[in-house]
């Protein structure tokens, strides 16, 4: 019974170790900056954000519905995702930011009212890769589109354990930081027309 129970721990000692990914962390964000008419300003909101850890226990906030009352979750991310994002992470040579100018070619006029995305992860032995990017299509590479349309399936899937709030203005400061100088200006006013007098007809 001694031997039996020995064999039972290394077995599952070993099955958790199998699980512990060579990356030890991920955090994504889904963000947009909104203009603000009342005051002149652009306001940064966070739609939804999740972090993972090494382990495979993950944190997440998200809303029900657009700007509605945030709500906090936890769980266990799926191994199969994990392996994903650490196949897709390995790479490590993807450019760390992309703009308008990047994905425009010359005679390109890009409209684009989605959100905007931030996957922040650390491999192990590697300092942290931040990269920015948006969905479009064809023009980042798939696989980080993919991974984020991926994580966005996962994080409104019904499935999750509500959570006590956590701290993650760290992360949002530095994302601020990052993407604040690259806002657009803030729409102008029409021009007031000049005072006109109609002709009186008799």
């Amino acid at each position: 019974m001694k031997y039996l129970l020995l064999t039972l721990i290394v077995i599952i000692f070993y099955s958790c170790k199998e699980k512990r990914f060579l990356t030890e962390n991920v955090k994504y964000a889904a963000y947009t900056w909104n203009y603000n008419d009342s005051t002149s300003k652009y306001d940064f909101y966070l739609s939804h954000f999740i972090e993972i850890y090494k382990d495979g226990h993950y944190s997440l906030i998200k809303h029900d519905v657009w700007r509605g009352k945030i709500a906090y979750f936890k769980g266990q991310i799926d191994d199969s995702i994990f392996q994903i994002i650490d196949t897709i992470c390995l790479k490590n040579t993807y450019k760390q930011k992309i703009s308008i100018s990047d994905i425009a070619d010359t005679n390109d006029i890009i409209m684009y009212c989605g959100l905007s995305y931030c996957l922040d992860y650390k491999l192990k032995g590697n300092k942290n890769t931040s990269i920015q990017f948006i969905q479009y299509k064809n023009k980042y590479p798939e696989k980080i589109l993919n991974l984020g349309k991926i994580l966005d399936s996962f994080i409104f899937e019904n499935r999750h354990q509500y959570s006590k709030s956590f701290e993650v203005g760290y992360f949002i400061d530095n994302l601020k930081k990052m993407t604040s100088f690259n806002l657009p200006p803030p729409p102008s006013l029409p021009p007031t027309p000049p005072n006109m007098t109609l002709p009186s007809f008799k």
